[in-house]
């Protein structure tokens, strides 16, 4: 990972950006904290996003129903995909102030980042010989230019989430 990382900060310089997440998720906290001594470690700045399936916190329920359909089962039937918990909403600045007490400088690093580029990065996946190929384009808040760094190839999970 950490070689990855080297490659990443080398390739994209100061528009490197780490991510954390606050969703109450035990494995999110355990995340955040190797992340957060990644970025320390390396000089990359955090990023605080929120990791949004639905609006608002009441329509987890609704957000469920609908992934029930999706997959063709009932709320009583034993589903993959599901959400472990109910923080997976388009959460605002105070929300997110509140969570990333720990670090309220991610907050308004998203801020800058979002500010630098209109969409920060968008990772394309596309099968190659049975290999997921990723490949991140990045971007400009002034999109007269875009530019594009490959990632090296390396097999990805087919089913890496819902």
């Amino acid at each position: 990972g950490e070689a990855a990382l080297t490659w990443l900060r080398e390739t994209f310089k100061d528009d490197l950006y780490l991510e954390v997440q606050e969703n109450g998720l035990p494995s999110q906290s355990q995340a955040n904290l190797f992340i957060s001594e990644l970025a320390g470690r390396y000089g990359v700045p955090l990023v605080a996003t929120s990791d949004a399936h639905y609006l608002k916190p009441e329509q987890g329920a609704a957000h469920e129903v609908l992934m029930c359909i999706a997959a063709g089962r009932t709320l009583d039937q034993d589903r993959g995909m599901r959400l472990a918990c109910d923080e997976f909403w388009l959460k605002d600045e105070q929300t997110m102030l509140k969570q990333f007490q720990w670090n309220a400088e991610a907050v308004s690093n998203t801020a800058l980042a979002a500010a630098k580029w209109a969409v920060v990065s968008v990772v394309l996946v596309a099968l190659v010989g049975g290999v997921f190929v990723l490949q991140r384009t990045r971007y400009p808040a002034d999109t007269s230019t875009v530019q594009t760094a490959p990632i090296p190839q390396r097999p990805c999970p087919r089913r890496a989430y819902v």
